[in-house]
Order: C-alpha cells, then sequence, then structure tokens
C-alpha cells in the first residue's frame, strides 16, 4: 500500500477541492491510501464531509496565518512524523512552498500548478504582494520531484521555471440531458420554458471578467426573449447586482452547491475570463453537451483542441464586446457530445506517476 498526503491550506469549496474530490473518488484503493493534512481550520463553506463520507482519514495542523515560519515548519515536521506519508502533494501557494522548500530531501513530494499562479494572484491581491506569493510559490515547486500542470498550455508557460509535465483535468461522464428534464428543471428554477438561458459559473471577480459577458449580452438583438444567468460569489457581485438591478433579463442567483440543475436548463455556457487553468465549469458544462461561448484565451484554445466535437466551442475576442455580441445574436441551440478526458483517465495518470516516482526512489 503506498500512502499518498494531500497537503492543504483547507477543503474550502471550490475548483482545487473539486480535484481533490475526483482523485479520491475514483483512486484504486487497494493500491493508494490517501490521506489529507489541512494547514488552517475550516470555514463553513467547507467540503471536509465529502472527504469523510469516502472514508478519508483528514488531519488538521491548526496553523495560523501569523504563525512564523519557524512554528509552521515545527507544526508539518511532526505531523509528518506521525502520518509518515510515501508521497506528498500539494496544489496551492502555502503548502508547495513548506512541502517543497522544506521536505524534499525528505519525501517524495509532487507539486500541482492549477492556473497561471501570476495572473491568480496579481488580480486577487494587487501586483506586488501577487508576484511575492507567486514567487514563493515557484520557489517550492522547484524543489520538488516533480511538478504538474493540469493544462499543456500552463505546461508551455513554466518550462523555463522547471521541469513541469501535464495531467489535464477530467470530468465525470456526460450528464446525458434531455428535453423532459430540462423542462421540468426549467419549471422548478421558475425559467420560461420558450426563452433562451445562457449561464457564467464561478467566481465573481476582475478575473473572471464578468462585466464584459452583462454589456456584450445587453448590447444583442436576439430573435427571441434571452437571459444571462450568473451563478457564484464573489467581490464584485454586490456591485455588479446594484449596477444592473434594472435589467430584468440579467439573473444573479449567487453561490450554489448544485450546478448541474443550471447547466442542464441551459441553452449555452459563457465565459469571458482572462485567465484559466483547465476550468472546471466548462468541463461540466461540455459533460452537460451545452455549446459554449468561450474568450480565446489558451485555457479555453486547449479545450476546443482536445473537444472532438469542436464546433460546440466558439471562441471570441476580448478586445472588446463586438466579437461576443455577434455569436449571442447568431446562436442557435444545440447539443453536442464531446469527448475530453475523464475523471477516471485523469487518475489513471496519477497512479502511474505515483508508481513511477516511488519505483524510482526505491520505496517499493
Amino acid at each position: 500500500m503506498i500512502k499518498v498526503l494531500f497537503v492543504q491550506s483547507s477543503l474550502e469549496k471550490g475548483g482545487i477541492t473539486n480535484h481533490l474530490l475526483s482523485l479520491v473518488k475514483h483512486i484504486n484503493q487497494n493500491v493508494f491510501q490517501i490521506e489529507i493534512l489541512c494547514l488552517s481550520d475550516e470555514r463553513s463553506n467547507s467540503d471536509w464531509a465529502a472527504f469523510e463520507e469516502r472514508g478519508i482519514t483528514i488531519h488538521q495542523l491548526h496553523g495560523k496565518r501569523w504563525h512564523t515560519e519557524k512554528r509552521m515548519l515545527a507544526l508539518l515536521d511532526r505531523a509528518l512524523s506521525i502520518i509518515q506519508p510515501q508521497i506528498i502533494q500539494t496544489f496551492t501557494y502555502r503548502p508547495s512552498y513548506f512541502i517543497g522548500k522544506y521536505f524534499s530531501n525528505k519525501y517524495i513530494t509532487i507539486g500541482v500548478l492549477s492556473s497561471n499562479i501570476y495572473q491568480n494572484y496579481t488580480d486577487s491581491y494587487g501586483r506586488f504582494i501577487g508576484n511575492y506569493i507567486a514567487n514563493k510559490e515557484l520557489q517550492g515547486l522547484s524543489k520538488m520531484q516533480k511538478v504538474i500542470g493540469v493544462a499543456k498550455h500552463l505546461k508551455e508557460t513554466f518550462a523555463t521555471k522547471f521541469a513541469i509535465e501535464a495531467i489535464q483535468n477530467g470530468i465525470e461522464p456526460g450528464i446525458n440531458p434531455n428535453l423532459n428534464s430540462k423542462s421540468a428543471l426549467r419549471k422548478a428554477l421558475n425559467w420560461n420554458q420558450n426563452d433562451l438561458y445562457f449561464v457564467y459559473i464561478g467566481s465573481i471577480i476582475k478575473r473572471k471578467n464578468p462585466a464584459f459577458l452583462i454589456e456584450a449580452f445587453l448590447k444583442s438583438n436576439f430573435k427571441q426573449k434571452a437571459n444571462l444567468v450568473i451563478v457564484g460569489s464573489g467581490k464584485l457581485l454586490h456591485s455588479l447586482k446594484e449596477k444592473y438591478q434594472t435589467e430584468k433579463s440579467i439573473c444573479f442567483v449567487g453561490h450554489q452547491s448544485q450546478i448541474t440543475e443550471y447547466l442542464m436548463a441551459s441553452d449555452a455556457y459563457v465565459s469571458a475570463s482572462f485567465s484559466e487553468g483547465l476550468p472546471l465549469a466548462t468541463l461540466e458544462a461540455m459533460s452537460a453537451q451545452l455549446p459554449c461561448l468561450l474568450s480565446n484565451i489558451p485555457a479555453h484554445k486547449e479545450l476546443q483542441l482536445a473537444a472532438e466535437n469542436a464546433k460546440g466551442i466558439q471562441l471570441f475576442q476580448l478586445e472588446n464586446t463586438n466579437s461576443l455580441t455577434q455569436l449571442f445574436e447568431n446562436f442557435v441551440p444545440f447539443q453536442f457530445e464531446y469527448t475530453v478526458q475523464t475523471a477516471k483517465q485523469m487518475t489513471l495518470a496519477y497512479e502511474n506517476l505515483y508508481h513511477q516516482l516511488c519505483l524510482k526512489d526505491g520505496a517499493i
């Protein structure tokens, strides 16, 4: 049995935690024992229970943001000596920095890059702090035995920093929508059966560019009544709701724990993001066989190349809203059966990686 320890800041709900859940769901538990170590205490929006339901042992370090580096290292060292993992895998800034820099000489370490961290962190924390955090994470990753990007474009972006391989994010098998379920879901959501519905799912933040979506939508001359549904929360949610409160066709529904019904009830998925890793919300929209109107960034181009039915993905320019407005106006509802990597295939790639590293290290 190979013990693999996922080290996370917390199990806060979101894309990275969903990525962990997929690995836990599909991993061969006869060969691999997965445990999780959280550096911080959990908050109310935690997916802790989802991992416990699958029998995963979760450890807590109870670290604080104000703890010194020396204190965090002492806590980590003690926890790791008790858990005794053969492999440690990290997915975010603090775990990657601490594990990579200080423990790569004691354990087999794998760091996962889920996004272009320079773009993400500067958007969240500003240029100075964002670049500082990104450089600290890269410092830790550079010490690890293996760095994995969740998309091929991330491998290309960071190849000059260190050796990096790509294991693309995977999705669960298709949702298999049908007209009966779509009609029932629209009734439950109080949506008009004959309207067009475009949906965006994700954080309402600058990097996701939600105002661009709204402006392009409002400029469009639709042949039938159309609505833009925005699912998610974030720093810009309150100001956007206030700005567009008189627009009846713009619907903000906030954070939703279950997004499948919104995808199945919609006619298309839309995203104007400036930067992504390999976005799980878009992959889930593809799983629901929705046409996707996406910004022409590397992540979305990669999805278009990976999908066998590439006609279902249409890309638009971010220079101005005209390109997306044209796609809105010319849109015709249709279902597309995409073929992209499944969550099971993604997990198998990680299993193979674990075996290779253990063999190289002499651990098996």
